[in-house]
């Protein structure tokens, strides 16, 4: 059977699609908790997108059929590092490819995975004796300006190994990077513990499906209104990096009245409704240039259709939930948020532990679009993403 990587053109396709979203999640699920940054991840993703890039990294393995023989021995000192975790790659392979080679050495380290030279690995390595000029800890990890990297690179070339203003300069240049932290802000959408009884609420299950290392944190509050997200946003842990809102249904519930009332002509509805929609417009910009001002990746959510028991009363519900919809969207586009769509989300009456509050089957979608939007979306790039799970 030919193998998927040798057919022309489909697997850059594959690949490549959702902007490399399953190459991006392989680097996370085959490393340890800490050796990416989401920073770093939307570099690769950014890598992988120029012209060419995909297939140039497919064509090495394209090349395996080929099987080139080597005439000559590597006669060049070699010192292979190996990471047990790999998962990639079998350890025979390191024995075989030091056989080509007259001096050669093997370091292997029992905790480090297929990418032994990243963060993770780093304290590790230092460990281990191997000479400096070989540890693991990459120039490019360390060295977050310019100025950084030509003082690291210039005090490494002074010395065939690092030298002691090397190392100070390493330590200098090196920010550690703490893990992403996820906030959630707004209603009883995130907020639904009391209403799943002993099942997992929405932070638990989004903590659940995030990648190893990450943290969630529950600042929404039940029955919370657009203008109660500035209390919330009071709270933000310092080590927030994501936040992620979803409110304006208990907006919408303060003007169910208008559901039961009489009218004598199409237009006196339309200005009614038109009263309603300016006042959540303003509240809910607000709110959202209170949320941007934290200098956060940040993303919004539509409020979903609610389950009335009446279907005349879930008919006329979600119609007028379109206006309020049509604030959220318009908002999030003209700001290049990225958009998480509960309409799509939630599009069962089991997703429902009432009417109005999502139970821990409609909790657990909520979580696994969130989770894909923070791992997988490029906030850098500011472009109009709408997750649906």
């Amino acid at each position: 059977m030919r193998p998927f990587f040798q057919f022309p053109l489909l697997p850059e396709a594959f690949l490549g699609a959702g902007r490399s979203a399953l190459l991006a999640r392989a680097l996370i699920k085959s490393s340890r908790t800490d050796a990416f940054t989401a920073e770093e991840i939307a570099e690769y993703r950014q890598a992988w997108e120029q012209p060419g890039a995909l297939t140039g990294m497919l064509n090495w393995y394209r090349a395996l059929r080929f099987r080139p023989s080597l005439k000559e021995r590597i006669t060049t000192p070699t010192l292979v590092l190996w990471g047990m975790q790999d998962q990639a790659l079998e350890y025979g392979l390191a024995e075989r490819s030091l056989a080509l080679c007259n001096d050669r050495g093997l370091k292997t380290f029992e905790k480090a995975t297929h990418w032994v030279a990243r963060r993770g690995q780093r304290g590790e390595c230092r460990a281990s004796g191997v000479p400096g000029r070989l540890r693991c800890r990459s120039v490019l990890q360390v060295a977050r300006t310019r100025r950084d990297l030509l003082t690291v690179l210039a005090a490494a070339v002074t010395s065939h190994h690092l030298t002691s203003s090397a190392d100070a300069a390493l330590a200098e240049a090196s920010t550690e990077h703490p893990m992403p932290h996820v906030v959630l802000l707004g209603d009883s959408i995130f907020d639904n513990a009391a209403y799943v009884a002993r099942g997992p609420d929405v932070v638990r299950q989004l903590r659940e499906r995030l990648p190893e290392g990450w943290r969630a944190t529950l600042n929404a509050v039940d029955g919370a209104v657009t203008s109660g997200v500035e209390r919330q946003l009071e709270r933000l842990p310092q080590d927030a990096s994501h936040l992620v809102v979803s409110v304006g249904g208990n907006d919408a519930l303060r003007h169910a009245g208008i559901l039961e009332q009489g009218a004598c002509s199409v237009a006196e509805v339309l200005d009614r409704i038109s009263d309603i929609r300016e006042e959540f417009e303003h509240d809910y910009c607000t709110m959202l240039e209170g949320a941007l001002g934290q200098n956060l990746p940040t993303a919004v959510c539509t409020i979903y259709e609610a389950r009335f028991p009446d279907p005349q009363r879930r008919r006329l519900a979600a119609t007028a939930l379109t206006v309020l919809n049509d604030v959220i969207t318009r908002a999030a586009f003209s700001r290049g948020l990225p958009l998480v769509d509960l309409r799509l989300v939630s599009n069962e009456d089991a997703d429902f532990a009432n009417p109005i509050e999502p139970s821990v089957q409609g909790g657990a979608k909520i979580a696994a679009a969130i989770a894909a939007l923070v791992v997988e979306h490029d906030s850098a790039g500011r472009r109009l993403v709408v997750f649906v799970g």
